[in-house]
C-alpha cells in the first residue's frame, strides 16, 4: 500500500497526469497495490460498466471504476490472458482483453498510451507464458486500422437507374 500522493507524483514523472478525471481512480489504486509493485501504465478510458483507469503494473492489470457509493475492480493476471486486440480509430482507440473468465472492451481517447499499454501486456504476457512453458497458445496482438470502403457511386447514377426501372414497367 502506498501513499496516494506519492503514486500521483511518480506517474506526472512517467507523463501519465490526472487533473479532473480519474483523481478517485488513482486513489483507489493507491490502496489496492502491494509491497513490491510498480505502476509502469495508467490510462483513463471508458469500459462496459462505465469510466475507470486501467493500469499496468510489473505484476498484474488493474482495470479500477470507482464511484461515489462503490468501486469496482478487475484484476486480471499476465499469464491469465489469451488474446489482447488493439483497435485505432478516427476519435480514439479500443484494447480488447480476453482471458479464460471474462473479455474487457477498454475505449480512450488517448489512442497512442492505449497503443504503447498494449504493446507492455503483450510483452510481459509473453514473458509470462515462456517462463511457465505449459501453453502451446501464443499469444496475438492484432492492430485494425480503419479502410476505406472503396469507391462509392454517384447518386446521379442510382436516380437514373431507378427512373429507367420504374418507368420501363409503366
Amino acid at each position: 500500500m502506498t501513499n496516494h500522493k506519492t503514486l500521483k507524483r511518480d506517474l506526472y514523472k512517467k507523463g501519465f497526469k490526472f487533473r479532473f478525471l480519474g483523481k478517485s481512480g488513482i486513489k483507489e489504486l493507491a490502496t489496492l497495490l502491494e509491497k513490491n509493485e510498480v505502476v509502469h501504465h495508467c490510462i483513463y478510458g471508458y469500459y462496459a460498466g462505465g469510466s475507470a483507469v486501467l493500469a499496468a503494473t510489473n505484476n498484474r492489470l488493474l482495470l479500477i471504476d470507482k464511484r461515489v457509493m462503490f468501486s469496482n475492480m478487475e484484476d486480471m493476471r499476465y499469464q491469465s490472458i489469451h488474446k489482447i486486440r488493439f483497435y485505432k480509430g478516427m476519435l480514439g482507440a479500443t484494447l480488447v482483453i480476453k482471458t479464460k473468465s471474462n473479455r474487457v472492451m477498454f475505449r480512450s481517447y488517448s489512442d497512442a498510451k492505449l497503443s504503447e499499454l498494449s504493446k507492455f501486456i503483450k510483452q510481459l504476457t509473453l514473458v509470462e507464458k515462456s517462463n511457465e512453458d505449459s501453453s502451446t497458445d501464443e499469444l496475438q496482438l492484432i492492430e485494425f486500422e480503419p479502410t476505406s470502403r472503396g469507391k462509392l457511386l454517384p447518386r446521379r447514377k442510382i436516380g437514373k437507374m431507378v427512373y429507367n426501372i420504374v418507368s420501363a414497367t409503366e
